[in-house]
């Protein structure tokens, strides 16, 4: 009777078998180890996947590792198309606008300058070498904030960037023993990483290289991203997106 109730037990446990399905392709998830099984873990994936591969994919099902690599490829497509179409956008945007006014303001103000008495003329100069002096006043001082422009428009452009900051290290946020970080440093972070650091933004010489002046590869990594967006001028955009 052992015996006869064993076989029945062994006969029972045989028939247990694995058909659940891909949720993508519809194949047996048992021809792949459990190891190369992938599950939709966000409602965010499943809209995604649904509307990419045309199913009706719910959280918690499963796919394939071909399918998952599938759906991932054209998520990735989705967005490097649509990263392009903002930047073409913001391209056309700059051919439509208006020149800036500041050639037409500088001619003006030249101007009324050379109509102006010698005496007049020559208080605005001295004017001008004071506000300089005392501009480079500031640039040393660690709570200056580098003026905008307000004659500069900017475009705004998918790429991540840190705190836009004069007043400390945009990195470790200490305000001692700080330095301009330079374009080309800027040039390389974002060449690597699509980082892109602000215009006068500052950080630790420890830091940077003490030969190229360009940021450590491991300092890189500790950039605290702020903003998945920044904002360019037409200049930054010409040598950050398309450089010659």
């Amino acid at each position: 009777m052992a015996d006869q109730s064993g076989d029945t037990s062994r006969k029972s446990s045989s028939k247990i078998v694995d058909n659940s399905k891909c949720a993508v392709c519809k194949k047996l998830l048992r021809r792949w180890p459990r190891s190369e099984r992938r599950s939709i873990k966000s409602e965010q994936l499943a809209r995604d996947a649904s509307r990419l591969m045309n199913r009706n994919i719910q959280i918690n099902d499963f796919v394939c590792r071909f399918c998952h690599s599938k759906i991932s490829a054209k998520i990735s497509k989705e967005k490097k198309q649509q990263q392009q179409q903002q930047l073409s956008l913001s391209k056309s945007e700059m051919a439509t606008s208006e020149p800036s006014s500041s050639t037409t303001t500088t001619t003006s103000t030249m101007e009324k300058e050379n109509c102006l008495p010698d005496n007049v003329q020559q208080q605005s100069s001295e004017e001008s070498s004071s506000s300089s002096d005392e501009s480079d006043d500031n640039y040393n001082d660690p709570s200056y904030k580098a003026p905008i422009s307000v004659e500069e428009k900017k475009y705004e452009v998918p790429y991540s960037r840190p705190v836009a900051t004069h007043g400390y290290c945009f990195i470790c946020s200490k305000t001692e023993n700080l330095k301009i970080i330079s374009i080309q440093a800027r040039l390389d972070v974002f060449r690597k990483r699509k980082i892109f650091i602000p215009a006068a933004n500052r950080c630790c010489l420890d830091h940077l290289n003490n030969e190229t002046l360009l940021l450590n590869e491991n300092e890189i990594d500790k950039i605290p991203i702020v903003m998945d967006r920044c904002e360019m001028t037409k200049k930054e955009m010409d040598i950050f997106l398309f450089p010659i």
